[in-house]
């Protein structure tokens, strides 16, 4: 093993047929470690113009694999597209095919719709003479309870306005 503070540094004209003693950087941070290895300046060279092209080829391989995902992106959008067209004009009995293929291709056939809906209460609250109908309000609100379910999903709920019926 050859001590990193024992190397000179000469220069010299171009001789192809030296040997050189050089640093391999090995594993990975914060565990790699470095060791000397000796090799003629054509081996060098070599090991470099084989990693050059490795590289050049990684490349060229990268940008072939993004053009087939996107080609494959845009199929799979007209694909939805034409199943979307279809859905709205098969009968139901004859959407389980497009159901199928849909599926295959992991193309969603749920929408999300956003929605608020009125509701209108009928009750009674048994409350003392001199209760007033505005602090009814947040009775109501902690009498009322309002489940979704497995297709429905309700965010939240709130008392507007209670009124009073005259009976």
């Amino acid at each position: 093993m050859i001590d990193e503070d024992s190397i000179e540094t000469t220069i010299d004209t171009y001789n192809p047929h030296q040997i050189v003693t050089y640093k391999v950087i090995k594993g990975e941070y914060p565990n790699e470690y470095s060791e000397f290895q000796s090799a003629k300046v054509t081996s060098i060279e070599g090991y470099l113009d084989e990693g050059r092209k490795a590289v050049e080829a990684l490349e060229f391989k990268r940008q072939e694999l993004s053009t087939y995902r996107n080609q494959q992106a845009s199929k799979i959008d007209s694909l939805r597209e034409h199943i979307l067209e279809e859905w709205q004009r098969v009968e139901d009995n004859e959407k389980e095919s497009l159901r199928w293929i849909a599926d295959l291709f992991d193309i969603s056939l749920e929408r999300t719709i956003s929605f608020t809906a009125r509701v209108e209460v009928r009750g009674d609250f048994r409350a003392e003479i001199d209760f007033s109908i505005d602090d009814l309000s947040w009775e109501v609100e902690q009498g009322i309870s309002i489940d979704g379910n497995r297709d429905v999903i309700i965010d939240n709920y709130e008392v507007i306005r209670v009124n009073e019926i005259d009976g």
